[in-house]
């Protein structure tokens, strides 16, 4: 079943990759000039999506250069690269590594250098805003087809599974719904990830303690918070709201709830372990 799933969702990433290919004129921030002047560069379905409106009613809203194609295009390369070095040398922990210094290091940056609340993203009142939100999602696309078939290896764990679903999902749903700021959120956790990474790498325990601080920080304290403002924000629009927003808010809630519960889950490992080896995170 897992295969048979993983194959499914890959094949979805890139089915919409080509897809993508095919309508290079249409950049996932698309330029006011083409809105404006070609208006036979949009289907009507193009023209509708909330970003080419939102753009149309304020022309000075940000616009990356990076194209919906081009953001596939890098995400199919980390994915390569990962499943190379992992194929050469074996080790299933440098490119979790890589990503979490890429993608944890850069969302935290944004996230809390920003005054923007996740109400203000749901809601379209806050839209993209740096190009390094752009490549934070393709960047965490590739590593999550990674990691998804990793866990198909003799010693894949079902959690992890699961993590990497969810992230692919959150991945395309971004880059399709031009929602990478949305995705840049959940990426805050991957933060944790570095140092798990480098105490399983070098064997240095010291690791562990900026390892249990971000865990508890980012996974049981914001992860958890933003959830519940989400779904507070959800109950109190949703008489108001589109049927754009309601999918929009019923997709990041079950993502949210999803990667919460993966969340307590590693938590409640973590304490077993420790509970095993006082000394030691593993």
């Amino acid at each position: 079943m897992k295969i048979l799933f993983t194959g499914v969702l890959l094949f979805f990433w890139f089915a919409t990759a080509v897809h993508g290919a095919g309508d290079v004129c249409i950049p996932v921030m698309v330029f006011s000039a083409c809105i404006q002047e070609e208006d036979g560069c949009f289907s009507d379905i193009e023209k509708n999506s909330s970003l080419v409106m939102r753009i149309e009613k304020n022309p000075e809203l940000f616009q990356s250069k990076i194209s919906r194609y081009g953001q596939y295009a890098l995400a199919t390369g980390v994915f390569i690269s990962y499943v190379t070095e992992r194929a050469l040398h074996g080790n299933r922990y440098t490119a979790s590594l890589v990503n979490a210094a890429f993608t944890g290091t850069v969302s935290n940056y944004l996230y809390f250098s920003g005054n923007a609340t996740i109400q203000d993203r749901l809601s379209g009142r806050v839209a993209v805003s740096s190009d390094w939100e752009v490549l934070s999602s393709a960047m965490a696309l590739g590593y999550g087809g990674y990691e998804l078939l990793d866990t198909l290896l003799p010693r894949g764990e079902r959690a992890y599974f699961i993590h990497s679903s969810s992230m692919i999902i959150s991945c395309i749903y971004g880059i399709e719904s031009d929602n990478q700021h949305l995705v840049m959120v959940g990426l805050i956790a991957e933060l944790s990830s570095i140092f798990i990474n480098l105490k399983k790498l070098t064997g240095n325990n010291l690791y562990g303690i900026p390892f249990l601080v971000t865990f508890a920080t980012h996974r049981l304290i914001i992860y958890p918070y933003q959830t519940v403002l989400i779904v507070r924000e959800a109950h109190d629009r949703w008489s108001e709201m589109t049927a754009p927003e309601r999918a929009r808010y019923s997709v990041i809630s079950a993502l949210a709830v999803t990667l919460n519960g993966l969340n307590v889950y590693f938590a409640i490992l973590i304490a077993k372990y420790m509970k095993l080896r006082p000394n030691t995170v593993q």
